[in-house]
């Protein structure tokens, strides 16, 4: 379920910006110090936060508190199950993402949480706080990055005092800035730590709203007080805590101090182990060397051999080759001479048969000559007698018109 972030002033502006920050606390730090990066970062205007808590199911059921809880990081194991959320972070100009350190790193169980978000497409948008005893963000950002793909622009690490408040409204102006917004200005909104406790509408009356009519200076000073006397409540449970840390990392230091010198003494038995698997292995090598060595030599013997029969096989091919060779050649010029004989007999016929086409077409021109001037005689012929015949019709013809005129 997602937080929404108001200041307690009267009067509730619309947003251009949005930042989510999506946390994981187990003892409730980074749960205090997430609202209150929240407070900070509504100190600007246009500037709306919602808070996302990242809700898991943790099994206590082997060891108990954070020694459970740092064995099992120790080991990279889920310690816990972390339950899927909705919240779609591509809708924020900006977003932080909070938990604590445990074992120098990022828990695991929040990590593979984070590896199922898409980081990796909100590049320049991303940033990041953790919350630890002193020791440090560590290596959360590296196994941050491994684990997303994604790198944090910062990764602020918050310690549990007074000073925290500066640092994260430091960092709320260096968040703020690298979305575009450069001024803070307190908003008339509120900050709603219930996950049942809605965002107030515009609407409400005027007498239900907390802080109307007081000054902005009047809230800071009394939500400051209460936050005094909070993280004196905190100061107190944090020094049982580290009473029984203590206690725990004692015994954790004696059962290191144990392991350690069965480390030892098993690293002495690996090493006489070692020392006698070596004198072995090189009683073994000079066996296989003298083995390769006899291999070699009989390997050569054969090889010798194998290549004199080559050579043997080699010369006989070639000798054979010859010999093949010699009769190809012999049957190619028998071939050939015997081509050339019929080339000749057919060039012979050849020769004849145009000698006889010649004569027959001398033959047959004469003949055709002949005819030709039997022919042209006889038109001749013919045209003399058409031209005695036309000269006896005219004369015919004037004899008559001879006639006619007498």
């Amino acid at each position: 379920m997602i937080f929404s972030l108001t200041f307690l002033l009267p009067i509730i502006l619309a947003n251009d910006k949005s930042i989510l920050i999506l946390f994981y606390s187990k003892t409730g730090k980074t749960d205090t110090v997430a609202h209150e990066l929240g407070f900070a970062l509504q100190s600007f205007k246009n500037i709306k936060v919602d808070i996302e808590p990242i809700s898991c199911e943790i099994d206590d059921s082997t060891f108990s508190g954070k020694a459970k809880m740092y064995a099992k990081s120790m080991i990279r194991a889920p310690a816990t199950t972390c339950l899927k959320s909705n919240v779609d972070i591509n809708a924020y100009d900006a977003v932080i993402v909070g938990g604590p350190v445990w074992a120098w790193t990022i828990p695991k169980h929040l990590e593979n949480y984070l590896r199922e978000l898409p980081f990796s497409s909100m590049p320049g948008k991303l940033f990041a706080f953790t919350t630890s005893g002193g020791s440090g963000p560590c290596n959360w950002g590296t196994a941050f990055t491994k684990s997303t793909g994604a790198v944090p622009l910062e990764v602020l690490d918050v310690r549990w005092g007074l000073e925290r408040v500066e640092v994260l409204q430091q960092f709320a102006i260096r968040v703020a800035r690298q979305i575009g917004i450069e001024d803070p200005s307190p908003q008339s909104q509120h900050i709603a730590r219930d996950s049942k406790q809605k965002e107030i509408p515009e609407t409400v009356p005027e007498p239900e709203i907390k802080g109307v009519g007081q000054d902005e200076s009047e809230i800071m000073k009394k939500l400051e007080e209460e936050k005094l006397q909070k993280e004196e409540e905190e100061r107190t449970r944090k020094e049982e805590e580290e009473t029984k840390q203590k206690e725990e990392e004692e015994r954790q230091q004696q059962e290191e101090k144990e392991r350690q010198q069965k480390e030892e003494e098993e690293r002495l038995t690996k090493e006489r182990e070692e020392k006698l698997a070596e004198q072995k292995a090189e009683q073994e090598r000079l066996r296989k060397e003298e083995e390769e060595k006899h291999q070699k030599e009989l390997e050569e013997k054969l090889k010798k051999e194998e290549e004199e029969k080559k050579q043997k096989e080699e010369e006989e091919r070639q000798k054979k080759e010859e010999e093949e060779r010699r009769q190809k050649e012999e049957q190619e010029r028998l071939r050939k001479e015997e081509e050339d004989r019929r080339q000749k007999e057919e060039e012979e016929k050849q020769q004849k048969e145009a000698e006889r086409l010649r004569k027959e077409e001398e033959e047959r021109k004469q003949k055709e000559e002949e005819e030709r001037l039997r022919k042209e005689e006889e038109e001749r012929k013919q045209k003399e007698e058409e031209e005695q015949l036309n000269k006896k019709k005219e004369e015919i013809e004037n004899a008559d018109e001879l006639k006619d005129e007498i």
